[in-house]
């Protein structure tokens, strides 16, 4: 089992078992009609994860807290009305303030415009303080330990969901860019695949994958689409993850190259370029750069160094060129 069927089956488990066991203690004393609904719909809501959401973390996840806010909201209204002049009037506050805020988090998680989810976790990690506060300070009291489980076994049990909420909402898995930082994101791998960093290059051992066109062991070949086969060169610079992409396509004897941004999941955007003409400033021992033709007017400039190079940058390769070139066109005495 995936790590990730694993934390919401665990999830799932709780919020069924947790649900059905609340349901038949409603049912053994006085049956208040809004509780037993809560906790129908949050032991529905276990049955729900473990049909649909198994496999989607982040959507099990959302699912479970909207869930779990309607359940915590059913359960506790009635207080708003009923207990006023008592404590449970202020605890029913905090849970329904808890329960839509977990409502608005979850179909925020759900439809993809939130990522934080520090309120959330706030909102929870109160309910929870609120829930071991009492067990604790009869502990504080004197109590002994298992009475305390005894008496206060619902209160309990009611926190471990909310304790197994907080776990998964703090997890790696969890923490999803923003929507104005993915903007961000996507912004930047279009640049990249438009305009390189003036400090990117391919170091001159790669120079002659990228003038290959014959099929070779280091092609990856493909089924099933337009493209033939493709061959990935690593730009090297500042931004790591790039890289040219040198590709035939079926029925086209051209190639074509690309920029490619590589670590964004499945999003992917890849401009390609048919190769028209390709020239060098010299020989593929000495050339600083290597310019690609398309069509329209349309080239892409890769500069090539040497591992010793790398210090002075494109401008003192261009200078060492200059030196070297002027110095062969200088006639011999």
């Amino acid at each position: 089992m995936k790590k990730t069927e694993t934390w919401i089956t665990i999830l799932a488990a709780v919020m069924l078992i947790t649900g059905v066991y609340f349901v038949i203690r409603c049912l053994q004393d006085t049956i208040v009609l809004l509780e037993v609904v809560g906790f129908a719909v949050q032991a529905l809501g276990g049955v729900i994860l473990l049909k649909w959401f198994r496999s989607k973390l982040v959507k099990g996840v959302a699912v479970a807290l909207m869930v779990v806010g309607v359940s915590n909201i059913l359960v506790y209204f009635q207080y708003l009305y009923t207990d006023v002049e008592t404590g449970s009037f202020i605890f029913a506050i905090l849970y329904v303030v808890a329960g839509a805020v977990m409502i608005y988090y979850g179909m925020s998680l759900f439809i993809g415009i939130k990522s934080g989810s520090m309120k959330c976790i706030v909102c929870i990690a109160a309910l929870i303080l609120i829930e071991i506060i009492f067990p604790l300070l009869q502990l504080h009291r004197g109590m002994p330990f298992f009475d305390v489980l005894y008496e206060y076994s619902d209160i309990l049990i009611y926190m471990l969901l909310h304790v197994m909420l907080v776990i998964i909402l703090t997890r790696n898995e969890m923490k999803i860019p923003s929507f104005q930082k993915r903007i961000v994101k996507d912004s930047d791998v279009i640049f990249d695949q438009m305009v390189t960093d003036p400090d990117t290059y391919i170091m001159r051992s790669d120079l002659p994958k990228l003038l290959s066109t014959e099929d070779g062991p280091e092609w990856v070949h493909i089924e099933g689409g337009p493209i033939e086969r493709e061959l990935a060169v690593p730009l090297q610079g500042n931004k790591p993850g790039v890289e040219l992409l040198l590709q035939k396509w079926n029925g086209d004897e051209r190639m074509h190259l690309c920029v490619r941004t590589k670590g964004l999941g499945t999003y992917r955007i890849v401009l390609t370029m048919p190769i028209e003409q390709t020239v060098m400033n010299g020989d593929e021992g000495t050339a600083s750069k290597v310019r690609f033709y398309g069509a329209d007017g349309m080239f892409a400039d890769v500069v090539i160094m040497n591992p010793e190079d790398i210090d002075k940058g494109y401008i003192g390769i261009l200078k060492d060129f200059s030196k070297k070139k002027k110095t062969e066109e200088e006639p011999s005495e």
